[in-house]
């Protein structure tokens, strides 16, 4: 039973990471698609194309280090593409998720086998029963 209840744990949270990841991929595509009609560009097959070349544009990079005040930072998330930036960002917030499910799975189990060896403890006390 323990063992079961820790991988529905990590399937709830794998479930999580590749659905937030998969609507973040799509909300990039959905905003590529509106970006290249408002330029008046070609729309294009998939994800990321746009944005990768918005990304590497000049104009695009001084408005992105205006922003940021370390340039180890900033040179760091030059070299990332911007759906691993996105995947980052999503396993940064959904990895405390994961430490309070486990927390919360390990507290439960630790009162759980408190509660059975003072019980049994109790039994022997009340029968006169030894080990």
């Amino acid at each position: 039973m323990r063992s079961r209840r820790a991988i529905a744990i990590i399937v709830l949270f794998c479930a999580a990471s590749l659905l937030s990841v998969n609507a973040a991929i799509s909300m990039l595509a959905g905003i590529e698609r509106e970006l290249a009609n408002s330029l008046g560009l070609q729309p294009t097959d998939g994800a990321g194309v746009i944005s990768t070349a918005l990304w590497k544009s000049t104009a695009f990079q001084r408005m992105v280090r205006t922003g940021i005040d370390n340039a180890l930072v900033f040179d760091d998330l030059l070299g990332r593409h911007p759906a691993e930036l996105i995947h980052a960002w999503f396993s940064f917030l959904l990895t405390p998720m994961l430490v309070v499910l486990f927390s919360m799975y390990c507290l439960s189990n630790m009162g759980w086998i408190a509660f059975e060896q003072c019980f049994n403890y109790y039994i022997k006390d009340q029968f006169g029963l030894s080990s």
